[in-house]
């Protein structure tokens, strides 16, 4: 029996039998893209509720403020006349940055003195807490340029003043992703999170199922495993173009990369992801354990992978951990590929999935070709006692 023939043998109890093991892998990812799709789907944190003490009540004051309320980040929730109050607000989460302007702000500004303002900010969540810095810096350079400006003319009347204060401006430019879209940023690597271990864990029980059931003993130990990972292969590859497709067209997700260099790196990961899972199941004498395992895992591959913290702010033993493990190949490549186009690494990560792939596939087929012959050591002593 070939592999092939096994291939199909595999795929009818797989549609006849246990179809949920390949319906998983289309439905599980896609609710994935729903649910975080829709959540992203404001594309940036903005609106951050605010809440201004203003002791001045002057015309700079007042303009500082112009320049927190024209500006899509924050949302004025309340005013408050005291310090104190701008707390309770604070503390009850009702805004989560507080703004307070002193009482000598607008006499300091006019003397020619520098003066204070305090931005609190309630850091318990980090996303809000890095947006709400950099907006209330802009705000905060915005206005102190303006006003020295006007300062400064109104002394002097010289013109053109604004370039003799700022000589120098820094304008930024953001490729690729020039609005900050957390959905751009986030959305790949959650879909191939739920993408692995849709392919991962059906494809190890299936292999593992082998090993219980001795169902190809008898065959050549590389076509049993070929025979028995290649419906899953086949399956992930569709289910992988499928929510690239519905990404992309559903979910307005942008696709600058070239068709053949994703399809390689997708290819690439489905190899060692199937390769990998049929060398696990050789170790597993409790599935259901194993189950456990692989889901409690899922949190630990996607945070050491880089996708999101920088690999070159991790552990050295985490980065070489990491290495080994096929998500960091995928993930962030995948992202670069539909992004910007391209991928510095993205030719050596696809190297890498399918060297990874044939060295898992090597070791399975030695694995499952040990299991075999001390299946037939057992039977020939068997036969030896019996007589």
């Amino acid at each position: 029996m070939t592999w092939w023939t096994i291939t199909l043998c595999e795929l009818k109890i797989l549609v006849t039998q246990k179809p949920k093991l390949i319906f998983s892998m289309f439905v599980i990812p896609l609710c994935y893209l729903l649910l975080f799709g829709t959540l992203f789907s404001k594309n940036s944190v903005d609106q951050i509720p605010l809440v201004i003490c203003d002791e001045s009540q002057t015309y700079f004051s007042s303009k500082l403020i112009d320049g927190f309320e024209n500006t899509e980040r924050f949302s004025v929730v309340q005013y408050v006349n005291s310090p104190q109050e701008m707390q309770r607000y604070l503390y009850e989460k009702k805004a989560m940055v507080g703004i307070g302007i002193p009482k000598n702000f607008a006499h300091d500004i006019k003397n020619g003195r520098s003066s204070q303002i305090v931005v609190q900010i309630n850091g318990t969540n980090l996303m809000v807490t890095n947006t709400a810095i950099t907006a209330a810096q802009d705000v905060f350079d915005v206005f102190a340029q303006q006003t020295a400006v006007n300062l400064l003319r109104n002394q002097s009347g010289i013109k053109n003043i604004e370039t003799k204060i700022v000589p120098v401006q820094m304008k930024t430019r953001i490729l690729y992703n020039p609005t900050l879209d957390y959905k751009l940023f986030f959305l790949f690597g959650l879909l191939m999170t739920s993408f692995q271990m849709t392919m991962f864990i059906p494809t190890t029980a299936s292999v593992f199922m082998e090993y219980k059931a001795k169902q190809y003993t008898h065959y050549a130990a590389s076509q049993v495993i070929i025979g028995k990972i290649m419906p899953f292969m086949l399956a992930a590859s569709l289910a992988f173009i499928m929510h690239l497709t519905i990404a992309v067209f559903v979910f307005d997700l942008p696709y600058k990369g070239d068709l053949r260099q994703v399809f390689l790196l997708g290819l690439g990961f489905i190899f060692a992801m199937t390769t990998l899972a049929s060398v696990i199941a050789s170790f597993i004498k409790d599935f259901f354990f194993f189950y456990r395992l692989a889901l409690a895992g899922v949190i630990p591959v996607f945070m050491i992978s880089g996708y999101t913290w920088p690999s070159s702010a991790m552990p050295w033993i985490i980065q070489k951990t990491a290495f080994f493990i096929p998500y960091t190949h995928i993930a962030s490549p995948l992202r670069s590929f539909m992004m910007a186009g391209f991928s510095p690494v993205g030719y050596k990560d696809i190297f890498i999935l399918y060297m990874y792939g044939c060295v898992m596939l090597m070791w399975s087929i030695y694995r499952y070709k040990k299991f075999c012959q001390t299946e037939i050591n057992i039977v020939h002593t068997s036969v030896a006692v019996g007589e």
